[in-house]
């Protein structure tokens, strides 16, 4: 993720949401960041959260994190984040385990995960990802984006 250019507003306890660009292409609006070293002082809390319209591949090859991560998958609709309609794999612990209704992951510090591959898109969805820890959980993808696009009987 590139930050967004200006500077943000900073208060002792209210900051300005940091909007930045994501690194894969098909994510096509601006994200909202904010990572707990550089924002709250070393905070063990980041999160980043993402409009999702069409399919893209996330992620790293299969990796573990000395702490926990939440992923968020609801529908855009704030009246009811429940009207979700999207086709998603996620590598967790030793297979991929499909995603299909608003719902969120914990992947307990430690535990072996990787790429989220949004294989399908009906209705644009919301993506937020937080992690435990002062910053975000970016890796390389290139691996799993392999696994994901060659393995279709899982």
């Amino acid at each position: 993720m590139v930050k967004s250019t200006g500077s943000p507003k900073q208060g002792k306890y209210v900051h300005e949401l940091n909007i930045v660009k994501s690194k894969h292409p098909q994510v096509e609006y601006p994200m909202s960041l904010v990572q707990g070293g550089p924002d709250f002082n070393g905070a063990d809390f980041s999160m980043g959260i993402a409009y999702i319209t069409k399919p893209v591949v996330m992620g790293g090859d299969p990796h573990s994190h000395n702490f926990d991560q939440i992923l968020f998958f609801i529908g855009s609709d704030l009246r009811n984040t429940k009207d979700f309609d999207a086709e998603i794999e996620m590598f967790l612990a030793d297979k991929f385990e499909p995603i299909n209704y608003a719902s969120f992951v914990h992947v307990p510090a430690g535990t072996l995960h990787g790429t989220v591959n949004v294989k399908k898109v009906n209705k644009p969805f919301i993506f937020i990802d937080v992690t435990l820890a002062p910053s975000g959980s970016n890796r390389p993808y290139a691996k799993l984006v392999k696994i994901a696009e060659n393995n279709e009987t899982r």
